[in-house]
């Protein structure tokens, strides 16, 4: 029984991460505009982390092409004012209902899976090698600007909750037959 927990907390991981970047995309907003103004935050947080909006919306493609699904419109930038969306990938999923329920999952999961990924490598890259300040700089601008667009908008949540059971189902299997038993690893911990 306790591989289906543990297939349920794994499974959730990474939407959870995802809103909690998401939460701090809002912080960071709401912190910067009570100092300054909300179009200042507005800037800053959307317009000078371009690179992290480009990011997100690749990170959407990419999975979208690995996965087998159809893009039917690529925006990696296109603020819309009515909507606050600053991009989108509209795409159709494609294949068997398992395939359509991975795509609908990774789609939507896909920059916080790469995002934090990027992330990781590039904070790599900035402990390990010796970087002229202005790369430097440069680098510590472009992991700022990922993390802060690594999220999952309310969209994206609707879209994973689609395929989201096939992702469960796969790493309940896993755990099984792994024997991963994460309720036994926390209660070992908090001993």
């Amino acid at each position: 029984m306790n591989y289906l927990i543990s297939g349920l907390i794994i499974t959730l991981i990474v939407p959870i991460w995802g809103l909690l970047i998401y939460l701090l995309n809002r912080i960071i907003y709401n912190i910067i505009s009570k100092i300054t103004s909300e179009k200042t935050a507005m800037i800053i947080v959307n317009w000078l982390t371009v690179p992290g909006v480009i990011h997100h919306e690749l990170s959407h493609a990419a999975l979208a092409v690995i996965t087998g699904a159809h893009i039917t419109q690529f925006r990696p930038f296109w603020p819309d004012k009515r909507t606050g969306s600053l991009g989108h990938v509209n795409f159709l999923a494609q294949g068997t209902l398992l395939e359509r329920s991975l795509q609908f999952t990774f789609i939507s999961t896909a920059p916080v899976l790469l995002g934090t990924a990027s992330t990781l490598m590039l904070l790599y890259v900035i402990q390990n090698a010796s970087l002229p300040p202005c790369m430097l700089i440069l680098i510590i601008y472009m992991t700022f600007s990922i993390v802060i667009h690594a999220s999952m908008s309310f969209a994206d949540v609707k879209i994973m909750l689609r395929g989201i059971w096939v992702l469960y189902l796969a790493i309940s299997f896993l755990c099984f037959y792994a024997g991963i038993d994460l309720v036994h690893m926390i209660a070992h911990i908090y001993k």
